[in-house]
């Protein structure tokens, strides 16, 4: 297969770490970026292809990746259309949500384009060289374009996994796991750096290594499904111990209510795991709601 080219439609978090890494291999040809904002995290393009609409694009890509936030993506399959209409006939356009499924392109299909989602199970944060490496994509595309996406993924060191149809017509629940394992994980430690500081420690030099203990404890378990790897007060039904937690963070009622909805999950979780018995999970409900 030739090497293809590709455009990027928003210069997002992760449009900007897609232009890097399509721009390293000498296969991104333009995007789109409307904001000064968008721009900036383009600045390693020329500025010769970067556009702030569509409607500047000169000429289209092979491959179209299309990375505006997710109300957005069936208007701008709508203005391609509206723009290029025929000139879409065998172009690839694919959008990168993890919430909607590729009906949203359907628009491009009239013109002969070939149309799916592909969603990579990342988080994009910091666009490094390696973000891509090793993540799995969900995909659900048609027979005649299956071959394409994932030649594609694989280019991006990625794993391209194609979405069961159960997986499809759930495909909030998809999302939903992705926003638990980054966006709550990293609420939970961002909460432990904050608790730290009140005690006057650094976390820097205090919490690395358990998170890093507990999140290989996690991974083992995702593969070998051993149980819940929790240790600690909750694990044991220590209700002196999370009373003095309680009591300690009083002082600070947005710690305290954190502490309070990150414990009561984990306290339930410990519960249905068989840690704790019936009487100590009532006990720390009344600690914990006080």
């Amino acid at each position: 297969m030739k090497q293809l080219t590709y455009g990027i439609i928003g210069t997002g978090k992760l449009g900007a770490a897609l232009a890097k890494a399509l721009n390293r291999t000498g296969e991104l040809k333009w995007v789109v970026a409307r904001s000064d904002e968008s721009k900036a995290r383009v600045d390693f393009l020329t500025e010769e292809s970067i556009y702030e609409t569509i409607a500047e694009v000169p000429e289209l890509s092979d491959f179209i990746f299309i990375t505006v936030n997710d109300p957005y993506i069936s208007d701008v399959a709508d203005y391609l259309c509206e723009i290029f209409r025929d000139g879409l006939k065998d172009r690839i356009v694919v959008h990168c949500s993890g919430t909607l499924g590729a009906n949203e392109l359907t628009e491009c299909t009239k013109y002969g384009a070939l149309i799916a989602a592909a969603h990579p199970f990342q988080t994009f944060y910091y666009a490094n060289d390696d973000v891509f490496g090793d993540v799995p994509w969900g995909i659900e595309a048609g027979d005649n374009i299956k071959g394409i996406v994932e030649e594609s993924i694989v280019g991006l060191g990625g794993k391209p996994i194609h979405l069961s149809d159960k997986s499809i017509a759930n495909k909030e629940l998809y999302h939903a796991t992705a926003v638990i394992a980054s966006n709550f994980l990293t609420s939970v430690i961002k909460l432990s750096a904050n608790v730290a500081k009140k005690a006057n420690i650094k976390p820097e030099e205090f919490l690395a290594n358990i998170i890093n203990t507990t999140v290989k404890n996690n991974l083992h378990d995702l593969h070998a499904d051993s149980g819940l790897p929790l240790t600690g007060p909750f694990a044991r039904g220590d209700i002196a111990t999370i009373a003095k937690h309680v009591n300690a963070l009083k002082g600070d009622h947005n710690l305290l209510a954190a502490y309070r909805n990150a414990g009561l999950l984990t306290l339930e979780m410990s519960y249905r795991a068989g840690y704790i018995n019936e009487k100590m999970y009532e006990d720390i409900i009344k600690i914990m709601s006080d």
